[in-house]
């Protein structure tokens, strides 16, 4: 794990999770309610709910894929001193927190926008021609994919926004 693949933005990776854990930590501490911040045993912890909730962000924001290759990413490379829960406590408490971490995208979400009237579809198929040609387009081949909608029991061309 620690060979230069991983290694060549460490400025780049630090510098980047100091960002999230601030804006983490301002939301964590102004929106989140009591009621979760002052539960039972929160000071017997290794981390603090921030630096883990700050982890699980830093992790997709990199492209890890699941909660094990965040948590071999953040032990090598964010604490390599061993400073940070084991696995199975990471996953519990992340899964915990799932919550908090909504409530943190939601206000994040609302202070980047500032107000303004904004929408988030998750996944919205739009199909982009039909399933005859769905191997033969070529306009945006590298960008849509071929899915398959279960209720009309079809593949076909379509273009996912995220």
């Amino acid at each position: 794990m620690r060979s230069s693949k991983y290694t060549e933005h460490y400025t780049d990776t630090f510098i980047t999770f100091k960002e999230i854990m601030r804006t983490v930590s301002n939301i964590y501490h102004n929106c989140v309610p009591d009621k979760i911040k002052n539960r039972r045993n929160t000071d017997q912890l290794k981390q603090r709910d921030t630096v883990i909730i700050a982890c699980v962000i830093w992790g997709i924001i990199n492209g890890y894929t699941s909660q094990r290759a965040t948590y071999r990413a953040v032990c090598s490379v964010l604490f390599p001193n061993g400073d940070f829960p084991s696995r199975s406590r990471f996953t519990r408490l992340s899964s915990n927190l799932a919550y908090t971490i909504k409530i943190i995208r939601y206000f994040f979400i609302k202070k980047l926008t500032k107000g303004e009237l904004v929408g988030i579809i998750d996944s919205f198929p739009s199909p982009l021609c039909k399933p005859v040609r769905n191997r033969q387009a070529k306009l945006l081949n590298q960008i849509a994919k071929v899915g398959y909608n279960s209720t009309k029991k079809s593949y076909f061309m379509v273009l996912k926004f995220i």
